[in-house]
C-alpha cells in the first residue's frame, strides 16, 4: 500500500522526537486530574445522596467528562498542527520546493490533515485505559466506545480541514491559527441557529412553526460536530431516546428514525465537508488553478 509522503515523514520525524512523548504525558497528566476531580465529585454526590459508598453504576458518567475533555482539547490542538501547515512552509521558504514535487496538491493537503491526526490519535489511544474503567466497572457497552473513537477521529479530521484551509491564504501561521479558531467557532455557532429561531417562533405563535424551517434546523444540526458527541453521550447515558429526537419531538416532528443512523450520517456528512474544504484548499494553493500563493 502506498503511503502519503508527507505522512510517512512526519512519523518518521515523530518516532524520532521526545516532544511527542512529553505531550503524551502531559495530556495523560491533564485527563489523569479531571478523572480524578470527576471521580471525587462523583462520589461525594452519591453519598450526599444515599448515605453510603457510590454505586460501580455512577462510574458511567466518567465517560462523558473524559470524553467531553478530550474533544475540547482535540479542539484546541488541532488548529495549531494544521493552522501552519502551508504558512508554516512559506515561512521556512519551502513552500514553492513542496510544489514542485510530483505530488498533487491535493494530496499535499490530505497528507497534511492525515500527519495531524496520526499525532492526534496518539494521544486519544493512551486515554483507553482511563476511559475504559466507565466501561469495566460502571457496566456500558463497549460499542459506544468504539463510536466514540471514530467520532473524535471524524471531529480532527474536520478541524484539521478548516485549520488548513486558514493556513493557505496567510503567510504567518499564528493568523491562521487565530482565523481557524474563527472559523470554527462560527461555524459551530451558525449550525444551532435555525434551531432557535424554530424554537422562538414556536413560542411566539403558539407551536405553529413552519415544517420546512424544521427540517432545515434538523440538517443544520446534522453536520455539527459538537452535537455528534452530545447525542452519543446522551443516547449512552440514557439508554433511550436520543437528544435530538427529544428535541424535535417538541415541534410534533419526527424526522429521525434512529439514533445510530443519526450518528453514522452525521460522522458520513462531517467527512464530506472536510473533504470539500480541503479540496478549496488543494485550489488556493495550486500555481495553475487556484491563485498564485507564490507571489
Amino acid at each position: 500500500m502506498q503511503v502519503n509522503p508527507i505522512v510517512k515523514k512526519d512519523l518518521k520525524v515523530l518516532s524520532r522526537s521526545m516532544k511527542i512523548a512529553w505531550a503524551v504525558f502531559a495530556y495523560e497528566a491533564v485527563l489523569g486530574v479531571v478523572f480524578l476531580f470527576a471521580l471525587s465529585i462523583l462520589t461525594l454526590s452519591y453519598r450526599y445522596r444515599y448515605g453510603y459508598l457510590q454505586s460501580y453504576s455512577e462510574l458511567q458518567f466518567l465517560f462523558p467528562i473524559i470524553g467531553g475533555t478530550e474533544v475540547g482539547i482535540v479542539a484546541l490542538i488541532m488548529p495549531i498542527m494544521t493552522a501552519s501547515a502551508i504558512s508554516g512552509e512559506k515561512e521556512r521558504q519551502t513552500f514553492d520546493i513542496l510544489l514542485t514535487t510530483p505530488m498533487k496538491t491535493f494530496n499535499i493537503i490530505l497528507g497534511k490533515n492525515l500527519s495531524a491526526l496520526l499525532r492526534v490519535m496518539v494521544f486519544i489511544v493512551a486515554s483507553i485505559p482511563i476511559m475504559a474503567v466507565s466501561f469495566t466497572l460502571g457496566g456500558l457497552n463497549w460499542i459506544y466506545l468504539f463510536i466514540y473513537l471514530i467520532g473524535i477521529m471524524v471531529f480532527a479530521f474536520f478541524a484539521g480541514a478548516i485549520g488548513i484551509f486558514a493556513s493557505t491564504f496567510t503567510r504567518k501561521s499564528i493568523v491562521a491559527i487565530i482565523i481557524s479558531y474563527v472559523m470554527y467557532s462560527g461555524f459551530y455557532g451558525i449550525t444551532y441557529v435555525p434551531l432557535m429561531i424554530a424554537a422562538i417562533l414556536d413560542s411566539v405563535t403558539g407551536g405553529i412553526t413552519s415544517d420546512a424551517l424544521i427540517i432545515v434546523a434538523g440538517i443544520a444540526l446534522l453536520i455539527n460536530p459538537v452535537m455528534f458527541f452530545i447525542e452519543l453521550f446522551w443516547v449512552m447515558l440514557n439508554e433511550g431516546e436520543g437528544m435530538v429526537a427529544t428535541i424535535f419531538d417538541s415541534f410534533s416532528v419526527n424526522i429521525f428514525i434512529n439514533d445510530i443512523v443519526w450518528l453514522i450520517a452525521s460522522a458520513i456528512i462531517i467527512i464530506g465537508i472536510a473533504i470539500l474544504i480541503m479540496y478549496f484548499s488543494s485550489r488556493i494553493i495550486d500555481p495553475i488553478k487556484g491563485k498564485n500563493t507564490r507571489k
